[in-house]
């Protein structure tokens, strides 16, 4: 039955469990009028990771180039769907064959913490890290460990985290927030090797909006 369709899709999520690992659903889908596997979407998920800002969340992001999708919200319904979800499943859905295909939510198979199954929050943070890693990485081999190789490369990390922050886009903001270089020292067992801890406080996506409207007439005010 459909409900245990859903809970064996489901378990499939379940078991990759890697937030860098993305499941996605429905299992077929319509590209120029021919039917082909729906890891097809994973392509299309690998384009706009690829062509988007990191911090772009996907959550209702519409894609191109495919028509049409089955066995999603044309099989199972939302609690269904739901179940699917919980998983970590990667869903897309279509209103009609007319409509455009979204993302229903953006999740990783990794369901253990909010920052592991929002794909935005996890590309980004993979995003910075390459840039950071990148930035320190020339310095490598070029100089000795000094107080005055602290401070340079310290001012590198600055450097990379303060653009970061100051690259602002409308609706998604910046892919960093504030950071905070706390540390940076020698290591004691390998003295060729500089540990250097940076807090980085990083965008999440806006998924629900807890709105409460509170009436403040009295009864008779709202009387005559």
């Amino acid at each position: 039955d459909r409900a245990g369709q859903a809970e064996y899709i489901k378990e499939i999520s379940e078991g990759f469990s890697s937030k860098r690992g993305v499941h996605v659903w429905p299992s077929k889908c319509i590209i120029q009028g021919q039917e082909v596997p729906g890891y097809f979407l994973a392509c299309a998920i690998a384009g706009a990771t690829g062509g988007l800002p990191s911090h772009r969340g996907f959550t209702r992001l519409s894609i191109a180039g495919v028509t049409e999708i089955q066995n999603s919200n044309d099989l199972f319904n939302k609690t269904q769907l739901n179940t699917i979800a919980s998983g970590g499943t990667f869903i897309f859905t279509q209103e009609n064959p007319d409509a455009p295909i979204i993302v229903r939510h953006q999740l990783t198979t990794d369901m253990s913490a909010v920052e592991f199954q929002e794909y935005s929050f996890v590309k980004n943070f993979d995003y910075v890290s390459i840039l950071s890693k990148q930035a320190l990485d020339r310095y490598l081999g070029e100089y000795n460990i000094t107080k005055a190789t602290f401070g340079v490369l310290e001012n590198a990390m600055r450097a990379v985290l303060e653009s970061l922050r100051l690259y602002k886009l409308p609706k998604i903001g910046s892919p960093v927030l504030k950071y905070n270089i706390t540390n940076i020292y020698q290591h004691e067992a390998n003295r060729t090797r500089v540990e250097m801890y940076a807090n980085v406080w990083f965008p999440y996506a806006l998924n629900y909006v807890g709105l409460h409207l509170v009436s403040q007439g009295t009864t008779s005010q709202l009387t005559g």
